[in-house]
Formats: C-alpha cells, structure tokens, sequence
C-alpha cells in the first residue's frame, strides 16, 4: 500500500469517528427536532425540540452557543411532573413550565450547576407538559410571565 492510501485511509477512518463521536461536549443538534413558539406579542422564536427520553435526557447538556436556535422546546406529550437540572450544562438557562394550552405555568431561572455531583432539581408548581429553555435574560427580554400564553407549533 502506497503512503497515499494508508494516509487516505486514515483521513478517512478518523472522518467517521468524529461523524459518531457522541461527545456531549460538541453536541449534534441534527437528532433534534425543530419548531416555532409564538411569543403573547406575536414574535416568533426557533426552538429544538426534545421529544423522546432520550433527547429529554441529554437537553441542552454540553451546550455552550445554540447555533442560532433560541432555546430548546421539550414536549412530554401528556402532563408531567419530571424534575430539571443542570447536569452538564455550560449556560445559565431560563425555564418555563407550560400547560398543554400553552400557558405558562411556572418561570425560574437555573444558574450553572457548580459540581455535577450535586446539582439542584427544578420541580413544577403544578403538572405541565412541555417546558421550554432559553439562555437566562431571555424571559425577561421575550416578557414571558407566568400566565402568559404561548402558541406551539
């Protein structure tokens, strides 16, 4: 084998493990779905969207720029009570607990967990059904209150 191929072979070996490295640290957003949230004052926001365990669970972990998106829509597709946290996460986020109409339950902010081993859960006032997550200062920016009422989809 010339050195042509043997280095060819490793550009192209090395090519497909990156294509499947599942560092969480560079995230892909291509396992998420997308969809847009009309704001009570009729702006629209481009939201990922987490809707099986699997993309609920990894989130915006490892997430340090939302590559263009404003935040991360989780749908639970029936009412929920599950708890969020930190874990991994690089960002201060802004969450919002929603009601299957589309109002908002509950608003709060979740600083950056400073130890994974310890990392305080955000429960709901109340049973929702998706959440949505946005950089902290969002919410305020967007005036998303408690009681606002957000159009999905």
């Amino acid at each position: 084998m010339t050195k042509l191929r043997v280095l060819a072979l490793a550009l192209a070996l090395l090519l497909v493990t990156a294509a499947c490295n599942d560092d969480k640290s560079d995230p892909s957003f291509a396992r998420f779905g997308t969809s847009k949230v009309t704001l009570p004052d009729g702006s629209v926001k481009s939201m990922l969207v987490a809707d099986t365990d699997a993309l609920r669970h990894q989130g915006l972990s490892g997430v340090a720029d939302l590559s263009g998106y404003d935040g991360m829509l989780f749908d639970f597709q029936t009412d929920t009570d599950t708890q969020f946290w930190m874990k991994d996460t690089k960002i201060p986020l802004d969450l919002a607990f929603i009601a299957s109409d589309g109002t908002v339950v509950q608003t709060l902010t979740m600083p950056i967990c400073p130890s994974n081993d310890n990392c305080q859960r955000y429960a709901p006032s109340a049973p929702y059904h998706f959440a949505l997550e946005a950089p902290a200062g969002a919410f305020a920016d967007w005036k998303l209150p408690p009681g606002a009422h957000l159009q999905i989809g």
